[in-house]
C-alpha cells in the first residue's frame, strides 16, 4: 500500500484584496444560483397545482354541464307528459259536464245504446258516407 500523498506545501494562497473580493463573489454567485434553483422548483411545484386545480375544476365544470343538459332533457320530457296529461284532464272534464246535462246524456243513450222512446221506430243507416253501392251497374 502506498501512503497518501501530501498536499504540496510549496504552493501558498495569496491573502490579498483581490483573491478575497473573487472568493466572496464566487461564494455570492454560488449562493444565487442555488436561490434561482429553489425558486425555479416552487415556481414549476405551483405551476403544476395551478394546472391540477385547472383539471380539476374543467372535469367538474363539464360533469355539471352534462347533468345539467340531463336535466333539461327530462324537465321537457315531463313538460310534455303534463300537458298531455292536463289535456285529458281538461277533455275528461267536459265529458263530465256534458253528462250532466239531460240533453246531451239522452242523445248519448238513444245513440250508443239503440234506446228508442214509445212508439218510435229507430232505422240502422250504414255508416259508409252515405254511399251505397250499386248492385246492377248501368252500361
Amino acid at each position: 500500500m502506498q501512503a497518501p500523498k501530501k498536499p504540496n506545501t510549496k504552493v501558498t494562497s495569496l491573502n490579498n484584496d483581490f483573491v478575497i473580493e473573487s472568493q466572496q463573489q464566487a461564494v455570492v454567485a454560488k449562493q444565487q444560483r442555488s436561490t434561482r434553483l429553489v425558486h425555479r422548483r416552487r415556481l414549476l411545484a405551483i405551476f403544476a397545482i395551478f394546472i391540477l386545480c385547472l383539471i380539476f375544476f374543467g372535469v367538474q365544470i363539464m360533469r355539471a354541464q352534462n347533468t345539467n343538459r340531463q336535466l333539461q332533457a327530462q324537465v321537457t320530457q315531463q313538460q310534455k307528459a303534463l300537458r298531455e296529461v292536463q289535456s285529458t284532464k281538461q277533455n275528461l272534464k267536459v265529458q263530465v259536464d256534458q253528462l250532466h246535462d239531460d240533453d246531451y246524456l239522452n242523445k248519448l243513450i238513444r245513440y250508443k245504446y239503440d234506446y228508442s222512446k214509445n212508439g218510435e221506430i229507430i232505422f240502422s243507416l250504414p255508416e259508409n258516407g252515405g254511399i251505397t253501392k250499386d248492385a246492377n251497374p248501368k252500361n
